[in-house]
């Protein structure tokens, strides 16, 4: 078993040496080192230390949000990780997976993750359900404001200017004067097509 280090700071203005030595003391054999946000879903040397690391081995950070801030996203990793047959230990959190208390953290850790989707996934289906029973449906925001609504109203009805023109000069794309204005541009359309219909009864006569 090798036991494999990882440390990591935000900016190249801040030090890797306490972290370094923290992981020395510990026994790490290997410490791949980043400077890297821990927003960053691309990290080359934790990306290195991974694809070194071989099952039965251990990855080793100082401290638990060394390997990032984002709680799913440092779950699906340390699960990654357990799928590959490696341990997993925070020295400041003292959490090790290669115990069984540290196991059965992680579990249920894993446990608590899957139930936050399912109600996330619950209320979605709750929001759209009520949008259904209020008569709104669902899908993205309007990016028009009411102010170009309403000119969006007069010159679809004053104007012969087309959609594509009209959607230009307010500054949203067509699809967006369709979703805000459809009664408008409906109602354009009937008046256009009873003109067009008196037109040929006209000169049929």
């Amino acid at each position: 078993m090798t036991l494999v280090g990882y440390a990591r700071v935000s900016t190249s203005k801040q030090t890797l040496e306490v972290q370094k030595a923290a992981l020395e003391r510990a026994g790490c054999a290997r410490i791949f080192m980043d400077v890297a946000s821990g927003a960053l879903a691309q990290r080359a040397q934790l990306a290195a230390a991974i694809d070194y690391m071989r099952a039965g081995d251990t990855l080793v950070v100082w401290k638990l949000d060394r390997l990032g801030r984002n709680a799913s996203a440092l779950l699906a990793l340390l699960l990654q990780l357990r799928e590959s047959g490696v341990e997993f230990r925070s020295l400041t959190e003292n959490w090790d997976t290669g115990t069984p208390s540290g196991r059965a953290m992680l579990g249920m850790a894993a446990i608590f993750a899957e139930m936050e989707r399912e109600l996330a996934a619950e209320r979605a289906r709750e929001g759209r359900e009520a949008a259904r029973v209020n008569g709104r449906m669902g899908g993205r925001r309007s990016t028009v404001s009411p102010g170009k609504r309403a000119r969006a109203r007069t010159m679809i009805a004053q104007t012969d200017e087309s959609l594509t023109e009209i959607a230009r000069r307010l500054g949203v794309s067509r699809e967006a004067l369709y979703r805000a204005v459809p009664d408008a541009i409906r109602e354009r359309g009937e008046v256009r097509r009873r003109g067009a219909d008196s037109s040929t009864s006209s000169g049929s006569g």
